[in-house]
């Protein structure tokens, strides 16, 4: 009697394979992942920026009118750099590792690209969310300059500020600014941050964790120490506002209302700049009123949503 020969089993089309990532298969956990891609990301936003810039200048001026010296002085150059560096590196970049690690069927669900549930009342939270909270931001900003810092950071920042300055300052068109520094990061920044890189914290911490961890990230992204927690704060309520909503948009439009009303006011009114500089401490009345209605809206919208922050969702995996 012949031995029975093992069958392969029939191949049925409904049944759904599922592959893990590449990283999951070659045992990268998702935290690791989600910090090598802040580095290549980073890598990308700087290179492509600084390319764009150089060549700019050499289209302008020709190579004998290219040096260091040349480069500082074409702020306009600089800022488009950076503006192109953050599409190729923090949106388009992400938008195609995102893809080779979440399901396919799973995307738009994965990287929360989509419309929230009742839309116009959760724009409407998320607009006077992000105006309330200015004075606290403001006390926050103040706070963290209580804290010392090496002279080298300190000097480090002092030009970064004093370039900012003379960017908004400066004789460039307004809708250029809100365009440059208020729209493109408000869309690329939220992408990488709150759409991937807080998915991976979520399967790596569950999503209170990765509230921490993508805002403490975002805060340290921006290489501003003197402000660290200001914006290691708000990146925590971008990413809170994301997780509630179930859609990244929201808060892209904080986003975008906190840079670009911050671009519009000190552009119109430079002398509020030396309010920054004096670092002074904001009225306690108006901290206080905005910690009241921040908590308020949050407690507002909170309640309207299904999801938890101490719950831990199931790892999205590619398809």
């Amino acid at each position: 009697m012949e031995p029975s020969k093992e069958t392969k089993p029939e191949f049925n089309p409904y049944i759904v394979q599922v592959r893990q990532p590449w990283f999951k298969r070659n045992g990268f956990p998702d935290w690791l992942v989600a910090f090598m891609w802040i580095f290549v990301a980073f890598l990308i936003f700087q290179v492509v920026g600084g390319v764009v810039a150089i060549v700019g200048i050499v289209l302008t001026q020709g190579l004998d009118g290219f040096d260091m010296e040349a480069l500082g002085e074409n702020m306009g150059l600089l800022i488009a750099g950076n503006s192109a560096g953050q599409v190729v590196g923090l949106l388009l970049a992400t938008l195609l590792v995102a893809r080779l690690s979440f399901s396919k069927s799973k995307y738009r669900d994965a990287m929360r690209l989509k419309m929230p549930a009742n839309a116009g009342f959760t724009f409407l939270v998320a607009t006077l969310l992000v105006v309330a909270v200015q004075p606290f931001i403001w006390f926050l900003g103040w706070a963290n300059q209580l804290v010392p810092l090496p002279d080298f950071i300190v000097q480090m920042e002092d030009a970064q500020v004093q370039m900012i300055e003379g960017l908004l300052t400066g004789s460039f068109a307004l809708w250029f600014l809100v365009l440059n520094i208020g729209l493109v990061p408000a869309v690329c920044e939220e992408v990488m941050f709150r759409s991937y890189l807080h998915r991976l914290f979520e399967n790596a911490y569950g999503i209170l964790g990765a509230l921490l961890v993508t805002g403490l990230v975002f805060g340290l992204f921006h290489l501003r120490l003197s402000q660290l927690i200001p914006l290691t704060f708000i990146g925590i309520m971008l990413g809170w506002m994301t997780v509630k909503s179930g859609s990244v948009y929201p808060a892209m439009l904080m986003h975008f209302i906190h840079n670009s009303g911050t671009v519009t006011a000190v552009h119109s009114n430079p002398e509020l700049l030396e309010v920054a500089e004096a670092s002074m401490l904001p009225p306690l009345w108006l901290v206080a009123s905005s910690l009241i209605l921040t908590v308020y809206l949050v407690y507002l919208y909170g309640k309207r949503s299904e999801f938890s922050i101490f719950q831990k969702e199931q790892p999205y995996v590619r398809q």
